[in-house]
């Protein structure tokens, strides 16, 4: 009994760790897009673009290495591209910094963190998605205040006005917040949208679990090896 309570937590650890996504930057691979998230987009008319979708997407992406398969919810970062659902096409791991500097990407951070995870909804996923093109379309940003889907370079002129309003006040209230929950990974294409992929930052207890299950593994190990030598 004591032995199967011991593998119990064992597996639990070692579940919970390697649960999320795997990260390989700089690794191609294949991702399709199966369709909207929560479980259709809202449309807007934003800088440069008429009646898009905005939400998560289904998306899976195959690597070409060693690295597993992981399924998620997307965000696009690039309105200038399009793609097909269901059709697969190459996309190369890149880290965000290198695409939107230090600032953009440390506000991409802090929104997935405080709001990612309660953005399960046709209206609050249209308000992380319009959230994210404010960040990454602000080239000229430099504080939160300056984050407004009104004024700058992007803005969302229609649409729902409970997402609008909903985005803004994440935005404003970024630096206030915590940040660190995610590592972010952007999905790049040549010809393709890119995509942003989020995978969550285990918390500390995770990794003491994951390390108390590893030894207890070693511990079960040794015991084995004497009883084997007696």
């Amino acid at each position: 009994m004591k032995m199967a309570v011991r593998k119990f937590f064992v597996f639990a650890a070692l579940a919970t760790a390697f649960a999320a996504p795997q990260i390989a930057v700089g690794q191609t691979g294949s991702l399709t897009m199966s369709g909207y998230a929560y479980p259709t987009a809202l449309r807007f008319n934003v800088t440069g673009h008429n009646n898009v979708g905005a939400g998560g997407f289904n998306a899976s992406f195959n690597r070409t290495g060693p690295t597993p398969a992981a399924s998620f919810v997307a965000y696009c970062i690039d309105l200038s591209q399009t793609f097909s659902w269901n059709s697969s096409f190459t996309v190369t791991e890149t880290w965000p910094i290198s695409l939107f500097g230090g600032f953009r990407t440390g506000a991409l951070d802090r929104l997935y963190t405080q709001h990612f995870a309660e953005a399960t909804t046709p209206v609050l996923s249209a308000a992380f998605q319009l959230a994210v093109w404010e960040i990454v379309s602000e080239t000229s940003a430099a504080t939160y205040g300056a984050l407004d889907l009104d004024t700058g370079s992007f803005r969302a002129t229609s649409g729902n006005s409970t997402a609008r309003t909903t985005a803004d006040n994440w935005l404003h209230a970024l630096g206030a917040g915590p940040t660190n929950g995610y590592v972010l990974t952007a999905l790049v294409s040549g010809s393709r949208q890119d995509q942003m992929m989020a995978t969550p930052v285990p918390e500390p207890e995770t990794y003491m679990m994951l390390l108390a299950g590893l030894g207890l593994m070693g511990f079960v190990a040794r015991r084995r090896q004497k009883g084997i030598a007696a």
